[in-house]
């Protein structure tokens, strides 16, 4: 905006100073203008309290979509009903057909006016940061899409007890679930919102634009928070939105020592090109600084979150979901892995000694190769089958003495004749064909055997 164009604002403005509003809020002062309106400090003559007044200039109010993004502002403020965003009280026009909203007065600063005195410290970005995702969760709950979050929308308020909170201001190209599909160009071509702090998709105009267009501002206004000037900054608008699409944004490391790898990964998954590369959501974004802040958080690179699938929520944005997951405590989760080893051990062990060395399949070959003998078949345990105990009944009987004709009719025995009283026995002269065997003549082949001659006992037959 030109010099002359912005004196004429201003003067514009001025002229309000002191006049009456709608016959109820008084204009006490101009606490800040713009190119779409100015902001001023009011009183309610009825109930003597301060409001801010936003107005929407002359030569601006006069298009009915400007109008419609202004009421948009007042309704989503409205609709959503956040600590962390600002209220909305009143909505009306001025007599000469200005519109005008009502809103609670804030007191302190926005953060794009305390980055200029230097980047914040850490602890301070971060807990801004989840203030503002915090209320973004409020937001995509009741299906509007910011769009236009940037420092300047981010207004850090002095509490009464020295305490500090922030609100989201400004929901005036807020994009509601009854438009799910519809892009950032306006009816003329003119892209809304910030180029500095727009999503590549938002910037490309991309028709499917969701909540994580507001995850990579949140992004971008943490980078600035901590490094001191945007993340994409170029000398013009046209060279910012070409940087956005294509150039990967530069580690907050490399420009700031004291930053750690887990708050850079942060950043730089929140300002990733690629859309599905991105935190899911502000509340997963919110999760991740939280853990952070509490010193629990690990390293968070910049790679694609877990299986998404794509829903319609029931504010009837298009969302992404992340796949559901089972918590599991890490803890017990050792603990039963530490218990399956040790059962696994024991198993084992168990194993190999209930069971068998095994057995070769050819004993013969493997001992051959080997050159060692096959080790013995196992031996079974005896079996002991229990013999009942029969009592037999004794039998005696005497030999009958042997008749002198029997002796006589004995084969194959020669008695040669013994000399009485002799204390040795002479070996006996046998005929052919028999041999001497104990004193008596036997055939060639048999043995004398207490009273005749029969095959030895080595060598009869089995019976």
């Amino acid at each position: 905006m030109s010099s002359s164009g912005r004196k004429g604002i201003d003067e514009a403005a001025a002229k309000r100073i002191g006049s009456v509003i709608a016959a109820k809020y008084r204009v006490e002062s101009l606490l800040g203008a713009g190119g779409m309106g100015a902001v001023f400090l009011v009183t309610h003559l009825g109930i003597e309290r301060k409001f801010a007044l936003k107005l929407l200039h002359a030569d601006t109010s006069n298009g009915p979509e400007s109008e419609a993004r202004f009421a948009r502002e007042a309704q989503a403020a409205g609709r959503i009903g956040h600590p962390n965003i600002v209220d909305v009280f009143d909505l009306g026009q001025t007599e000469d057909g200005a519109p005008y909203m009502v809103m609670e007065l804030l007191p302190g600063e926005s953060v794009a006016e305390r980055v200029q005195r230097g980047p914040l410290p850490i602890d301070e970005a971060v807990e801004i940061s989840m203030e503002v995702l915090h209320a973004l969760e409020a937001a995509h709950a009741a299906g509007i899409i910011h769009r236009d979050i940037k420092p300047a929308n981010i207004f850090l308020v002095k509490k009464a007890d020295g305490g500090r909170s922030i609100k989201v201001l400004d929901f005036g190209i807020a994009k509601f679930a009854s438009e799910v599909g519809s892009g950032a160009l306006t009816g003329t071509g003119a892209i809304l919102g910030s180029p500095l702090y727009m999503a590549p998709e938002q910037v490309r105009a991309d028709k499917d634009i969701d909540a994580r267009a507001d995850v990579w501002a949140v992004g971008a206004t943490l980078y600035e928070c901590l490094v001191g000037e945007p993340a994409h900054a170029a000398p013009s608008h046209s060279a910012v939105i070409a940087r956005i699409v294509t150039v990967p944004v530069r580690s907050v490391r490399e420009r700031r020592s004291d930053v750690d790898g887990h708050l850079d990964g942060i950043v730089l998954r929140a300002l990733s090109i690629d859309v599905n590369a991105r935190f899911i959501s502000a509340a997963e974004m919110h999760r991740a600084l939280d853990a952070y802040a509490s010193g629990s958080a690990s390293t968070v690179a910049s790679h694609p979150p877990p299986g998404m699938a794509t829903s319609r929520s029931s504010s009837g944005l298009s969302v992404r979901k992340e796949t559901p997951k089972r918590p599991f405590p890490s803890f017990f989760a050792g603990l039963v892995v530490l218990a399956g080893i040790v059962l696994s051990v024991i198993g084992i062990g168990v194993w190999k000694a209930r069971t068998p060395a095994p057995q070769p399949l050819f004993p013969m070959v493997d001992s051959e190769l080997s050159n060692t003998p096959p080790p013995p078949p196992p031996v079974p345990d005896p079996v002991v089958v229990p013999t009942p105990s029969v009592a037999l009944p004794v039998v005696s009987a005497s030999a009958p003495a042997a008749s002198a004709s029997a002796k006589k009719d004995l084969p194959h025995v020669t008695r040669p004749p013994v000399a009485s009283g002799s204390a040795s026995v002479a070996a006996p002269t046998c005929k052919a064909g028999e041999q001497p065997s104990s004193g008596h003549c036997c055939r060639a082949g048999m043995v004398w055997q207490t009273d005749h001659c029969d095959r030895p006992l080595a060598t009869s037959a089995p019976f």
